[in-house]
């Protein structure tokens, strides 16, 4: 169990983190290519604030799930021992 991160299974990716990383892509196409709703005054569209907010609690899920550690991958440039 040493060097695991708590509630995941090591270095193994599982069907949470795929459904995490496509919520990420599917979130960020969506606003990439979306109009957004009409703003007088301006060309330009707002952009769904509900999406807004989306993508970075997926990111953050996506960052507590990560299993490689950085004091495993480089050590000597993190400061790790």
């Amino acid at each position: 169990m040493a060097g695991q991160v708590p509630l995941t299974r090591g270095s193994t990716r599982t069907v949470v983190d795929v459904a995490l990383y496509a919520g990420v892509l599917a979130s960020t196409a969506y606003l990439l290519f979306s109009d957004g709703d009409a703003v007088a005054g301006t060309a330009a569209g707002r952009l769904d604030t509900t999406i807004l907010v989306v993508v970075p609690a997926l990111l953050g899920a996506l960052g507590l799930r990560d299993k490689v550690s950085t004091c495993r991958r480089a050590p000597s440039s993190t400061g790790c021992s």
